[in-house]
């Protein structure tokens, strides 16, 4: 194991990204060290994910072996983050890369997969608290070629959810059916069009379930409007349709209950008893294929 390693590093607050040699850490209890083989970042809020190859195992670690080949959600932290040869992470909160996905394609699946399964499953006020299989009731997912809502179609799908009704452009209308999606409607549609369209795939019913993968001011009007009385929408960004002076700084969590607002907490993967991992696991059991596009980004760092 080399000393040192090369990294991509903001030396100074608001500064310039550098390449630099930084020391090579050693796993702890509970860790392993990952040689990174490829990364992303996640475009709305740029968290680092991580791909590569276990090199060193620290104290405890059963479930990895020197050699395998694993994917995880790195964080901010200097041992932690992706942009670097070698990182420490944590072992509950990796996965291993099914042999059937390259490390490029593995880029594509933490975040938004995590971000997807959460929202669909975790209970309230963390998620629509969803179990599979439900049918006979509408869902709609916005930005269905979004990277979250790609991964929020293929889990619908495989929940066995009917009907799946998603919003984009309908050049993508066959990709987004291959995933999961029942009927496609144009983005572009305006706010009272895409109202009516959704009640008449709904037999004039409201829906009670709407996974907002865009998030934007317009998308979470729509989103409210669409829900029936008691229904659930969950949003990917802050929530733009609180009232003044609400606490706008929440993420995925945040899940609207028409007519009574539930308000959640922030979700951080590591601090939520390895369902990260759970997550990423069942991604090995499941016919879940990466985004197309989106987070993926490719770095390398040439070894001195």
């Amino acid at each position: 194991m080399p000393a040192t390693a090369k990294a991509f590093v903001i030396p100074v607050k608001q500064g310039e990204f550098v390449v630099k040699d930084i020391a090579v850490s050693s796993p702890a209890a509970g860790e392993i060290l990952i040689k990174i083989q490829a990364t992303s970042l996640s475009p709305v809020d740029w968290k680092i994910h991580k791909w590569g190859e276990v090199v060193e195992l620290g104290q405890g670690v059963t479930d990895f072996a020197v050699g395998d080949r694993v994917f995880g959600q790195a964080h901010f932290e200097s041992l932690r983050g992706s942009f670097q040869q070698y990182i420490v992470a944590f072992a509950s909160n990796t996965a291993k890369i099914p042999p059937s996905i390259t490390f490029d394609e593995a880029a594509t699946i933490p975040c938004v997969l995590t971000a997807a399964y959460i929202g669909l499953y975790n209970q309230t006020p963390r998620g629509l608290g969803l179990t599979p299989p439900v049918s006979a009731e509408g869902r709609v997912i916005t930005g269905g070629t979004s990277s979250v809502g790609q991964m929020a179609l293929q889990l619908a799908r495989i929940s066995g959810f009917s009907p799946i009704i998603t919003t984009a452009s309908l050049k993508n209308t066959d990709w987004l059916k291959s995933l999961g999606a029942t009927d496609v409607l144009d983005r572009n549609l305006s706010q009272a069009d895409l109202i009516k369209e959704v009640k008449k795939l709904t037999n004039e019913k409201s829906v009670p379930y709407v996974y907002d993968a865009i998030s934007s001011n317009e998308t979470q009007k729509v989103g409210l409007e669409l829900l029936s009385d008691g229904g659930k929408l969950a949003v990917v960004m802050p929530a733009l349709i609180l009232s003044a002076g609400s606490d706008v700084g929440l993420r995925l969590s945040l899940v609207y209950v028409r007519r009574r607002l539930i308000r959640g907490h922030a979700y951080h993967v590591h601090d939520s008893g390895g369902s990260g991992a759970q997550v990423q696991h069942a991604l090995c059991a499941s016919p879940v294929s990466p985004s197309s596009g989106g987070n993926r980004a490719r770095a390398t760092m040439t070894e001195s």
